[in-house]
């Protein structure tokens, strides 16, 4: 087995929002792509520069099984795919960008790095693809004024979903997860879009919470970790039974149970997750787009949610919002010019399989 666990990264998309005071318009050598140095004084999970220019938006959802477990992964990969190690899988994040006051247009370079991974989709399309787990799309214009990418994404028979490896293509439905509200439009080649998206496989988050099953209960353990948002919210299926059970995230060095659940007011454990996008920085639109995108698959029976994002989620569900420093150890995110603040929010999704 190897020495690093490995994820399976579903990643909807990259939103990057650009909040514009000032561009520089000298000419000269691109410098190497970096991330920016995390400033805590500058808000929850922000980065800052001096001089902004832009930010950057992003939301996803990570599947990862409970320690020791593996299958949750292997069972999106094509049945002749060699079984990796899979510690755990973001799915549906999407990257917008939002130009700041009194700029119209900003021309930009991104690039994600998956962690010890490799890239299985993105788009729009790209051809500068330096490492397996690494995509980049130079020469992004982002304009003021929101846009959709609707003519641009492909289709179920497109060549680009007709060669993807393990035959699940999910670029065709970013439509339906666009977020408005002051995002930039993007120009990328011939097309123009609402964000950037990406996915593929990579390394468990080392400071993830530890999980494991008490019988019908769960044991959640906080072993390492920085500052956390959000609650632990337990979801259980059962046909068209949908039950849920929330608790605080324990403390690092402590641990907290929670039993089978039994309540059904979605509406109180929909109003955390919305607060917690809002804390880590999301505006509403985004945070509506994440609703939309998966909404169904927390909440609702998993009948008919076999073409979710990441196919039909788990019967018994553990979900929890993961610190920055997991987020990063995921996937790292690289531009030219630096944004001058991104927002990551990505939600763990641990499958509890089922009791002893």
């Amino acid at each position: 087995m190897p020495s690093h666990p490995r994820l399976d990264l579903v990643l909807l998309g990259i939103w990057c929002v650009a909040y514009c005071s000032a561009c520089q318009t000298q000419a000269g050598p691109a410098p190497e792509p970096r991330v920016p140095s995390a400033d805590p004084a500058d808000g929850p999970r922000g980065h800052s520069r001096a001089a902004p220019t832009y930010s950057v938006h992003e939301w996803g959802l990570v599947a990862l099984p409970m320690d020791g477990s593996q299958d949750v992964a292997l069972r999106t990969l094509p049945p002749a795919a060699p079984p990796p190690v899979i510690d755990a899988r973001p799915a549906a994040p999407l990257l917008f960008f939002h130009l700041g006051e009194g700029v119209d247009e900003l021309r930009l370079d991104a690039q994600v790095d998956i962690v010890g991974g490799r890239v299985t989709e993105h788009w729009p399309p790209s051809s500068v693809r330096t490492e397996p787990g690494t995509v980049r799309w130079e020469g992004v214009v982002a304009s003021a004024g929101s846009c959709s990418g609707a003519p641009h994404y492909p289709g179920p028979q497109s060549p680009h979903c007709r060669q993807l490896p393990d035959q699940h293509c999910e670029a065709t439905a970013l439509a339906a997860y666009e977020a408005r509200g002051g995002t930039a439009c993007l120009t990328f080649g011939q097309g123009r879009y609402n964000h950037l998206f990406y996915r593929g496989v990579g390394r468990r988050p080392a400071s993830a919470l530890n999980v494991s099953r008490r019988g019908t209960s769960v044991l959640v353990e906080r072993a390492v970790g920085s500052e956390s948002v959000g609650r632990l919210i337990r979801v259980s299926k059962e046909g068209s039974l949908v039950r849920l059970v929330l608790a605080d995230v324990p403390p690092v060095g402590q641990s907290v149970t929670l039993p089978a659940p039994t309540e059904s007011d979605f509406f109180v454990a929909e109003r955390d997750l919305n607060e917690s996008m809002a804390a880590i920085g999301l505006t509403s639109e985004e945070a509506a787009s994440f609703m939309a995108a998966w909404r169904a698959a927390i909440f609702s029976p998993n009948a008919g949610l076999a073409g979710a994002p990441g196919g039909a989620p788990p019967a018994d569900a553990l979900y929890y919002w993961l610190d920055e420093a997991a987020v990063t150890s995921i996937a790292r995110l690289h531009f030219e010019p630096a944004p001058a603040a991104t927002h990551r929010a990505f939600l763990a999704r641990v499958d509890l399989g089922s009791a002893d």
